[in-house]
């Protein structure tokens, strides 16, 4: 019996010696199979165990090799994947730009000759020395090269402004505006624009006295109002105004044809014009928009519109109530 006690504790022993390192050779195995490639593998054995130890040992540090290899490799690649991007958003942004810069040219050309023709045609007319045209006929002439000389006022005015925006030079005038008053000089100077529209004001409520620009938000109006003009066949034109909290909400609505979704967020761009179901060209520069939007927010004011195709357009702006000079 002691005999094989002994033989039994001299079994277990060699047992624990041999199953020991096999346990650690299974953890460095599992953590090398989880990403830990760094962690020698250490067996004191100097049998089969031992061996095995350093094969896998081995193995770790040359799959820590590729492993480091790898990721080089990807920095690398991400580098340069990072640097075309780069590259690609520069050429592209120089496209948009020589684009832009065409579009504006292309625009302004046919913005310039529409009322040059008219100046030169009529100015030509009356210099000739081999007609002589009554004074109603005269002065009908001058009427038109003065009308004409004012849109190219207005067209040298709109550049002006929008170059003003984009380099931070744009400023104010202000003073206190008497809201309901100007509402209704915008009014009554758009209502002679044109017979085939009725311009209705809605209100429910008094209107505040501004510290504004009073000509600069006669701009605003004026320019949402030619916008109805241009995008409708006639019908009504309705300005609406409302407090809301420290600000009174403003919104130009029309009948005409309104905008699809998907330019909405465009039309405030430089030069942008809605494109009309009918492709029917419509005449301006594409800076009157962007010149609302410049001025309403120098007032600390947004603006934005809602639109549905087919049923018209609202041009929503706000303006601050805030008395700070």
């Amino acid at each position: 019996i002691l005999m094989l006690g002994v033989s039994l504790g001299i079994t277990l022993l060699g047992a624990r010696r041999i199953i020991r390192p096999v346990i650690l050779l299974t953890h460095r195995a599992q953590a090398i199979a989880g990403g830990d490639m760094k962690t020698p593998i250490q067996v004191n054995d100097g049998g089969e165990v031992g061996i095995l130890g350093k094969s896998l040992d081995e193995m770790r540090q040359r799959l820590q090799e590729a492993w480091d290899k790898l990721t080089k490799y990807n920095e690398e690649l991400e580098e340069k994947v990072r640097q075309r991007s780069k590259e690609l958003a520069e050429l592209q942004i120089k496209s948009e730009l020589e684009q832009l810069k065409a579009q504006f040219i292309s625009q302004i050309s046919h913005e310039l000759r529409t009322p040059l023709g008219f100046i030169k045609g009529y100015a030509t007319t009356l210099l000739r020395l081999d007609i002589s045209p009554d004074e109603e006929t005269r002065r009908e002439f001058l009427n038109v090269i003065y009308e004409e000389s004012e849109k190219l006022e207005a067209l040298v005015e709109d550049l002006l402004d929008a170059s003003r925006l984009r380099s931070g030079t744009f400023t104010l005038r202000k003073g206190e505006v008497v809201l309901e008053e100007l509402i209704q000089k915008v009014l009554a100077k758009a209502q002679t624009r044109s017979q085939n529209y009725s311009f209705v004001l809605e209100t429910a409520t008094p209107m505040p006295i501004l510290w504004a620009d009073a000509s600069r938000l006669e701009q605003v109006f004026n320019n949402l109002f030619d916008n109805a003009l241009k995008y409708s066949s006639g019908g009504k034109v309705t300005l609406s105004a409302q407090m809301e909290d420290e600000q009174v909400h403003l919104a130009v609505s029309d009948q005409g044809e309104g905008i699809p979704a998907e330019e909405l967020s465009a039309i405030f761009q430089p030069f942008y014009q809605v494109q009309t179901p009918a492709g029917k060209k419509i005449r301006g520069s594409g800076l009157g928009l962007t010149i609302c939007k410049g001025i309403v927010e120098a007032h600390g004011g947004r603006i934005w519109a809602e639109s549905s195709p087919g049923k018209g357009s609202s041009f929503h702006f706000t303006l601050p109530l805030f008395w700070k000079r």
